[in-house]
């Protein structure tokens, strides 16, 4: 009997399965922090799921984020808890008490040293310089583009349109919210070795 369902199985042939979504193009609220919460949140999940969230306290934003990091493994540095929850409790919930105080200026992401714009955007959630984490190191992305002469502009479109194949069936999300600008100046990091220290 199990020799017939074996031989009925192996002559139907298995088919591989490919189901293709189409990438993420919504962003989060353009507002001070929105370049922090994109590169932190949309590695995992969508703007909508934080859309149809009830309009949460500033309180309950910090114990979601926390327990995004906490409970379900988000890569999301404890320092940027504070800033994500004030953020999505202004856009996304039930705004900030005034005894709150009012955090630093917000720098944008093109101000910033480049190893800090990686962090913001989400990048050092994935990526390591020497380690593969979820996706591959950097230093190994820069031995693989070494003598292209088009990896900057091969390594800028895999940050803003994302994809699967090259590194393995691990997807990388789209990050549309990253300027050209501030891709090409990622790719340059890591092609220049200082992402790959």
């Amino acid at each position: 009997m199990l020799i017939g369902l074996l031989a009925a199985v192996s002559r139907l042939g298995a088919e591989i399965v490919t189901i293709k979504l189409p990438p993420e193009t919504a962003i989060y609220k353009d507002a001070p922090g929105a370049s922090l919460v994109n590169g932190q949140c949309l590695t995992c999940h969508s703007v909508e799921y934080v859309q149809m969230q009830p309009p949460l306290s500033l309180k309950a934003w910090t114990a979601e984020v926390t327990k995004m990091q906490q409970k379900y493994g988000a890569p999301i540095p404890t320092n940027a808890i504070p800033d994500i929850a004030r953020y999505l409790a202004i856009n996304y919930g039930a705004g900030v008490p005034a005894d709150v105080a009012a955090p630093a200026p917000v720098v944008a992401p093109a101000e910033m040293d480049v190893e800090k714009m990686a962090t913001v955007y989400g990048c050092l959630s994935c990526h390591k310089q020497d380690v593969k984490v979820v996706g591959p190191a950097y230093k190994d992305v820069r031995a693989k583009y070494l003598h292209d002469p088009d990896a900057i502009a091969k390594i800028c479109d895999q940050i803003h349109h994302g994809g699967t194949g090259k590194w393995g069936t691990t997807v990388m999300p789209a990050f549309t919210a990253v300027s050209d600008a501030d891709a090409k100046r990622l790719a340059e990091w890591i092609m220049s070795g200082d992402g790959a220290k």
